[in-house]
């Protein structure tokens, strides 16, 4: 809720434990004296870690359309870094910024700007791309030279996702990652359906293997 996320951590809890109460008290008849301890052992648990709670409870936690708002910022790579920068994935983020007025910068600029104050989409692969590269433990995915790995397991040696994440440098934030397992896969990322859900899984062809929502924290 709005109010958890403002710090107000106790009424989601509550809320979920009088939900528990009513259930067992029809089906068990049991009273609120009798179910009071178990509220308060609730609430001593949660008390012990709220920082935890709140960060998880702050985050961005949307669909791939609830990332993009005007102030996007679009980070791609170095031009220089390698040939199939400006062949394979710059395309892709000039149409993006054509369309919804985001600003393009270099992976090297956004290391250096720390942009927590914006939305971001970020083009690139892990090698080529170096605030990817550095960002890429803290992302729910995992993509690797055979497989890319998301709520399930994908095989495949051409493989590309899309996926929304938190930004993680203010994690309230959204951002959209476009990345592939080779700049090659890049090409036409865009054209794959994406945007209500959390990650889109797809071949070189753009034939989808799989879409859908990450399982919750």
């Amino acid at each position: 809720s709005g109010e958890s996320k403002n710090g107000f951590i106790y009424i989601f809890q509550i809320d979920k434990e009088l939900q528990r109460y009513e259930t067992l008290c029809k089906s068990e008849g049991i009273t609120f004296r009798d179910f009071f301890p178990q509220l308060v052992v609730s609430m001593e648990a949660l008390s012990k870690n709220p920082a935890s709670y709140i960060r998880k409870n702050t985050a961005f936690n949307g669909n791939i359309n609830n990332v993009f708002a005007p102030n996007i910022l679009i980070i791609v790579p170095e031009t220089r870094s390698d040939s199939t920068v400006a062949k394979y994935i710059l395309p892709n983020a000039e149409f993006v910024a054509s369309r919804i007025g985001g600003k393009i910068i270099t992976d090297t600029q956004a290391l250096k700007l720390k942009p927590n104050k914006n939305p971001l989409i970020v083009y690139g692969c892990q090698k080529q791309n170096l605030w990817l590269a550095k960002y890429l433990t803290k992302m729910r995915f995992q993509i690797l030279p055979d497989r890319i790995i998301a709520k399930d397991t994908y095989l495949g040696m051409d493989l590309r996702i899309i996926t929304a994440e938190p930004n993680p440098l203010n994690r309230k934030l959204g951002m959209v990652v476009y990345t592939a397992q080779t700049p090659e896969a890049m090409k036409g990322i865009n054209s794959i359906f994406h945007g209500p859900q959390e990650y889109v899984v797809s071949d070189s062809s753009g034939q989808v293997l799989g879409e859908g929502f990450y399982p919750e924290e």
